[in-house]
């Protein structure tokens, strides 16, 4: 559901910056005269959608694979889920995520290019995400529906899984 969001997010602000970007403020589109466009417009329209959506690209890279980027989303996540400082939650999260790191590892040794920033957030109900620049969260909650923190694992591993093929930034 996550995903879907700033896939969504992501889209609309594409949208936006073709519907009403500058690129497009100094340009009369197309009319259709006689049922036939001119193909320079409509290809000059297509160059304008694509230097968008390279722009928007760059700047999601910075945001999904930077360690800049990492903290400005890390920092913008907690400010939004609130921090649960437990030092056992924490502990335990530490535990889970250097295994589920160690894990990957075998198989992926990017995992380690960009290390995953992760908190306990405040939330009461059964919840865990992986956004942009490797920022994990786990909510309290989570560890109360869990029989140990084996089944917290697989969770966690679903999320990094949607971190290693960087979901949330893909266009």
């Amino acid at each position: 559901m996550k995903r879907s969001v700033a896939r969504k997010t992501v889209t609309l602000l594409l949208a936006g910056c073709v519907a009403f970007g500058s690129t497009f403020a100094a340009y009369d589109l197309p009319r259709a005269e006689a049922g036939l466009f001119d193909i320079g417009d409509i290809l000059q329209a297509g160059i304008n959608i694509a230097q968008a959506r390279n722009t928007v690209k760059k700047q999601l890279d910075v945001l999904d694979k930077t360690a800049d980027g990492q903290q400005y989303i890390f920092e913008r996540t907690q400010s939004q889920t609130g921090v649960y400082d437990d030092p056992y939650l924490n502990e335990r999260l530490d535990g889970i995520m250097a295994n589920m790191t160690a894990a990957i590892g075998q198989v992926d040794k990017t995992v380690y290019d960009l290390p995953y920033a992760y908190y306990v957030s405040s939330f009461d109900y059964f919840n865990a995400a992986c956004g942009m620049g490797h920022v994990m969260y786990v909510n309290k909650g989570a560890f109360d529906f869990v029989a140990n923190d084996d089944e917290l694992a697989v969770v966690l591993g679903h999320e990094m899984g949607h971190g290693q093929a960087h979901h949330v930034a893909k266009l």
